[in-house]
């Protein structure tokens, strides 16, 4: 029966995934304090504000990733309906809500990232629900199996070292920035930025389709 296999392995993936997300953000946040004083170029806002910004960057990148497996499994699945709603769900609640929480709430950079925290929870654990509830045999029988790793390390070595690539190639542009220019014309690019990443909601489905 591949019901109790598929179970296994999604919750070994799973503990594996957030082990290692738990891991890189506890560095973020532990490295927050030198990249605010000796890597950001601030200009209007104070050390501590920056500081604590990039400590919950730290937890967006810890709850964020372990979404990119959930992703990849409702994918699987033939779920790419499924998968689309919660991204626009997610990339909506990001920016609308992130607006009114600027305009309605407060100015400050950490409301920012405590609303970004909130919506990658939010989309993380949304997906996490979608893809188990499809799972036969669901989340309460599935158990940790080493062995399963054992058989997949290769496939997975090799599909992390291409994400990791693609991820250094899209945002070495940013992390040199950061570095070269002061936080507001940052800022600017990152806004030219993400408009621009508007055409892969287009591209992006098609693709995986």
């Amino acid at each position: 029966d591949d019901g109790p296999r598929m179970a296994n392995l999604l919750r070994t993936m799973e503990l594996a995934y957030w082990v290692m997300s738990v891991i890189v953000g506890l560095g973020v946040v532990a490295v927050a304090p030198w990249i605010a004083k000796n890597w950001v170029n601030t200009v209007t806002l104070s050390g501590d504000a920056v500081e604590s910004a990039i400590r919950m960057m730290g937890v967006v990148i810890a709850l964020q990733t372990p979404f990119a497996l959930y992703q990849g499994g409702l994918t699987g699945l033939q779920r790419q309906v499924s998968v689309n709603l919660i991204l626009a769900m997610a990339a909506t609640l990001r920016a609308v809500g992130a607006a009114l929480v600027l305009w309605l709430l407060s100015t400050t950079v950490e409301a920012y990232f405590a609303w970004q925290v909130v919506v990658s929870g939010v989309a993380t654990g949304l997906c996490a629900w979608a893809l188990w509830r499809l799972i036969p045999g669901g989340l309460r029988h599935a158990r940790f199996d080493l062995s399963l790793l054992r058989g997949l390390w290769r496939f997975a070595l090799t599909v992390s070292a291409n994400a990791i690539v693609g991820i250094s190639l899209t945002q070495l542009d940013k992390l040199i920035l950061s570095k070269l220019i002061t936080l507001d014309q940052f800022g600017y690019y990152m806004l030219a930025a993400q408009v621009a990443s508007f055409l892969w909601a287009i591209i992006i489905p098609i693709n995986t389709a």
